[in-house]
């Protein structure tokens, strides 16, 4: 008798802390059952990783004296997750659970100050689509969270959310090069 192959998985667990952990906590309080809050977690974010990858932010230890944590476990999947997975394995060992709550936890407080730009990267994920316009990765950054278009003489324009207000911006295409008048003597 074939012996069935096991799925490869990786386990975090490890632990939220209160303040640090908020948007997580948040997400997974309000599922009345442990696996539908970590799959829903599970799913945004492995919509969500390859265009809001791992940050520096995402290295900080949260340490809070007197407080305890929530205890939490997650099962990463290859099957399920595969993007995920990938990122989970590439991390070292001894860092792994801190970099990936902390990326969970950011892509929690994205779910819940955009939710229109993650709905759009789970909804990209299941109709095979991989690659979007980059959007701003850090939802505590003051920017909106549209998509970011860098012109060709380095000027940012942020994407307009409504055709109507498209007209009030004007790419870099119409406006004069200020550099073009400046002679150098080549």
């Amino acid at each position: 008798m074939k012996k069935a192959e096991s799925i490869p998985t990786g386990i975090v667990r490890g632990g939220l802390w209160p303040d640090h952990h908020a948007a997580l906590i948040e997400l997974l309080d309000h599922h009345p059952s442990r696996r539908i809050g970590n799959h829903l977690m599970l799913n945004i974010a492995e919509a969500c990783v390859e265009q809001w990858p791992i940050t520096l932010h995402d290295y900080n230890q949260a340490i809070e004296a007197g407080t305890t944590t929530k205890p939490v476990k997650f099962t990463v999947r290859q099957d399920l997750y595969p993007r995920l997975y990938d990122r989970y394995k590439t991390l070292p060992v001894t860092i792994r659970t801190t970099v990936f709550l902390n990326m969970l936890n950011r892509f929690a407080d994205m779910a819940r100050s955009n939710p229109e730009a993650v709905t759009g990267a789970m909804r990209d994920l299941e109709q095979g689509k991989s690659s979007k316009p980059a959007l701003d990765p850090d939802p505590t950054s003051g920017h909106s969270g549209l998509p970011v278009q860098v012109t060709n003489v380095g000027q940012v324009v942020q994407s307009s959310p409504s055709p109507e207000s498209s007209d009030n911006h004007q790419l870099a295409e119409d406006d004069v090069d200020p550099m073009s008048k400046i002679h150098t003597g080549l």
